[in-house]
């Protein structure tokens, strides 16, 4: 950042301008930056696996599932949907006067077969703000998910929830990280980690685990995005795959 010095002085009673001198001031410091892995992740899925937990279920993918997170919305067709939850624990990240100045949630994406969109699809991320957030990996289903709207393909629940971030994707296969960021995901963070104390009208969080939600725009293909159980022969692999929170602290 620029900014600017003027040097004055008085002549025949009169403030006259010498000379404008261009300073550098410096930005706020940051500190390294934190790459936080999730603690929970999970897909839930609506029509005749509303009710089924996919952390255990054996059946597509040969016992696979829950490596992948999948998102789409089906629109109003008969086709599924999928939506992803994920949690972080931001306890001891931020605090008052440690502020977090940056953050993202970061997904990798696995290339898919799937018949692809001629448009760019929107995924959008949502937090809850009112404190109802509970759930399991080994537990949560399309009808008890918190926030889901289980009318809705790629619909979350208003009250209580605030959008995040969006992220518009190309229609063809995609590979690789896709990142989530914004001036509100920062805000949302500070809140849960304790550093701000009412962010939303409900009060200081009750908790410092944060509850993610990823939704797809209307009528979108099926992104498959590495779970946290993900598992390759490559430590780096599996530890660079998997969902991660990545938190930008003030210097101290």
């Amino acid at each position: 950042m620029q900014s600017f010095l003027f040097a004055f002085s008085i002549s025949a009673g009169r403030l006259v301008c010498l000379s404008l001198l261009a300073l550098a001031l410096p930005q706020r410091s940051t500190a390294a930056e934190v790459k936080l892995p999730v603690k929970a992740s999970a897909d839930v899925r609506n029509l005749d696996e509303a009710d089924q937990n996919f952390l255990t279920f054996t059946g597509r993918g040969g016992g696979k599932s829950s490596w992948q997170l999948l998102v789409r919305s089906g629109g109003t067709s008969a086709k599924p949907s999928f939506k992803t939850y994920l949690q972080a624990d931001l306890r001891g990240q931020a605090g008052p006067g440690r502020p977090l100045v940056g953050g993202k949630v970061v997904l990798t994406a696995m290339a898919s077969s799937d018949p692809r969109s001629a448009r760019p699809v929107s995924l959008y991320l949502h937090g809850i703000t009112d404190h109802n957030d509970q759930w399991a990996e080994a537990e949560i289903t399309w009808n008890n998910a918190p926030k889901n709207d289980v009318k809705l393909p790629g619909g979350i629940q208003p009250e209580g929830t605030v959008r995040l971030a969006e992220v518009q994707l190309p229609g063809d296969v995609i590979e690789g990280p896709v990142e989530f960021k914004s001036e509100a995901l920062t805000k949302y963070l500070n809140w849960k980690a304790g550093a701000l104390t009412d962010a939303y009208g409900t009060g200081a969080a009750q908790n410092a685990v944060a509850t993610f939600i990823v939704v797809a725009s209307d009528r979108s293909p099926t992104f498959r995005f590495f779970s946290r159980l993900y598992e390759s022969k490559d430590p780096e692999q599996t530890a660079r795959s998997r969902p991660l929170v990545v938190l930008q602290p003030a210097a101290p």
